[in-house]
């Protein structure tokens, strides 16, 4: 099999990931164009953070109050990372999304950011993490579920 490299691609050799598609399969002539002049990665770099015996990976995706700014906002996501992590959890990464409108009002509030928290814990103990969620004053609205990954 002959290997093909894309413009823009940064994979480690020992991740295994499906190729981008070439430039030439790219149907939107300005996207083509974008990545031809690598101002557009096609593929980011993957990170594989095992998971250890006896746990499962788990996200949260969570609805902070828009009213944090700046540096509040990072301690507010620190106390959520100790309270998960008193409770058995590993956190594995956190993904900001940004404020949004929300499609009602929340608790007298019309928008909220919106974090996600990948960790991994043992299924006994996401029990606890979610309890640590809802005893923390500063979150909105919270949903823990299994990750797909």
């Amino acid at each position: 099999m002959e290997e093909t490299v894309f413009p823009g691609t940064d994979i480690g050799a020992d991740v295994q990931a499906e190729p981008a598609e070439p430039i030439e399969k790219i149907e939107d002539a300005a996207v083509a164009e974008a990545v031809a002049d690598n101002d557009v990665a096609v593929v980011e770099k993957a990170v594989v953070i095992p998971i250890q015996d006896g746990f499962r990976r788990y996200e949260t995706l969570m609805i902070l109050p828009s009213r944090y700014e700046g540096t509040a906002f990072d301690e507010i996501i620190k106390e959520i990372h100790k309270v998960m992590e008193s409770n058995e959890a590993k956190i594995v990464r956190t993904d900001l999304m940004g404020r949004r409108a929300l499609a009602y009002t929340i608790q007298k509030q019309k928008d909220g950011v919106y974090a996600n928290v990948v960790f991994d814990a043992p299924p006994s103990a996401v029990k606890s993490v979610e309890r640590g969620l809802k005893l923390h004053g500063s979150i909105i609205r919270f949903l823990t579920t299994g990750a797909i990954e």
